[in-house]
């Protein structure tokens, strides 16, 4: 492609822009919205109710969505860790509604003996919808979001502000999250299911509505990511312990296929960065070509100021990091004709950055402080872009150079950050 793309020189605009061969996409804009499958809800489930037991009393013919697909949700209060009910997604409405009528009949007198139990409990197996599903996944969205299947009618400008949408996920529902992982020996629940945590944020990390990313800030998604890396980071090391101990109830429940289905669940999720994948796959010690596996470029950890936008799938890599190419010489050509005291400005803030972009940050002229924070990932995408267009057109037809290279302060933060997604109002 990249031949084709260059055998006759210097490419046109056009081409360039031609989306066959434009190589970078919003994330998000692939996660659409999914499509409504049966569920079932188990009620009066013991605390220490496994996946595996819902699996099992479903049935292996019950069209239970493939394992890839994470259809089981146990649900837990994020603040105490107690397990409430679980839910199962289904092929379709009418395998949900098959299955529940099994169980039913199940109940009848002259069967008495095969009552739907889950370690010798009785549970209720119920017809369930995605609205209840994700009702009962985004417990503070309740306040601000109709659900309507998977699909969310967002309120905004009701006269009481306390039932305005404030997000999906709120920070304090995710430190809650955080604290059963790193104190467990203070939760009660948490001794007797080590693994609802984790659980839980498999769950969040498959269910939120990624593709609704104009009513996701980045201050939003930063402590979900956080929360996530703490929780990859306090697994590998729970596990590892472990493998010290003889068999143990912990040892049987915080398992590597639960560290394998937390750390897909996170290289799948349509809402991080490049960068943030990449930290991730560090912590889960993921070798590269695993890495390519989820659409991961060459250099991942280079991405230090891309953070909504990624490589396309597919996309060969020569013509990604062409494109790469062609957007650091340009951006370095704009610094090396700046007046000289603009110019070492700029170059001093780049001494301690990643230059494999070149000076794309100065471009994207991203905002800071609390405009940062409460960003969406959709207009942020749309800064990312338009600083790209405006980078390849001025390579190929030429330009004025930009204000943003020469304006105070640069967001010259990183995507790879752990801490917080705000900026200092200093810009570095």
């Amino acid at each position: 492609m990249l031949r084709a793309l260059t055998e006759n020189g210097r490419p046109s605009l056009d081409d360039l822009s031609s989306p066959n061969v434009f190589p970078f996409t919003e994330n998000f804009k692939h996660s659409h919205r999914p499509e409504e499958k049966g569920v079932v809800v188990l009620r009066n489930i013991p605390y220490e109710t496994r996946r595996a037991d819902v699996i099992a009393l479903l049935g292996k013919s019950s069209k239970i969505l493939n394992d890839r697909e994470e259809p089981v949700h146990i649900i837990i209060d994020r603040v105490t860790g107690k397990t409430l009910d679980a839910y199962c997604e289904l092929s379709s409405l009418g395998a949900a509604v098959e299955v529940v009528g099994r169980f039913n009949n199940k109940r009848e007198p002259d069967n008495s003996s095969r009552t739907a139990r889950i370690m010798n409990r009785v549970v209720e197996v119920e017809v369930s919808s995605q609205t209840n599903l994700m009702a009962a996944l985004f417990p503070s969205s309740k306040c601000g979001v109709h659900w309507k299947g998977t699909l969310p009618e967002v309120v905004t400008g009701h006269e009481d502000s306390w039932e305005n949408f404030k997000g999906f996920v709120s920070e304090e529902e995710m430190a809650m999250l955080r604290k059963h992982i790193e104190s467990p020996q203070r939760s009660l629940y948490g001794r007797i299911c080590p693994e609802r945590p984790y659980e839980c944020m498999i769950s969040t990390l498959r269910k939120t509505p990624w593709y609704m990313a104009g009513w996701i800030t980045l201050k939003q998604r930063q402590s979900i990511y956080e929360c996530c890396m703490k929780m990859v980071g306090a697994l590998a090391g729970r596990i590892e312990h472990l493998k010290g101990e003889e068999d143990s109830e912990a040892k049987r429940r915080l398992t590597p296929q639960l560290f394998d289905r937390l750390v897909t669940s996170a290289m799948l999720c349509p809402g991080f960065s490049v960068v943030q994948k990449h930290n991730i796959a560090i912590l889960a010690n993921l070798p590269e070509m695993k890495c390519r596996e989820f659409n991961q470029p060459r250099f991942p950890g280079s991405w230090t100021h891309l953070w909504t936008l990624v490589p396309k799938a597919g996309m060969p890599i020569d013509v990604l990091e062409w494109y790469i190419a062609v957007i650091r010489a340009e951006t370095n050509r704009v610094v090396q004709s700046l007046d000289i005291s603009h110019r070492t400005s700029l170059q001093g803030r780049m001494e301690r950055l990643d230059g494999y972009w070149g000076f794309f940050w100065a471009e994207a002229n991203f905002p800071v402080g609390r405009v940062w924070d409460d960003m969406s990932l959709a207009e942020c995408s749309r800064l990312e872009l338009r600083a790209i267009d405006h980078i390849i057109t001025r390579a190929v037809e030429g330009g004025n150079i930009p204000p943003s290279y020469t304006s105070r302060p640069h967001h010259i933060d990183q995507a790879a950050g752990a801490g917080p997604a705000r900026l200092t109002n200093g810009g570095y």
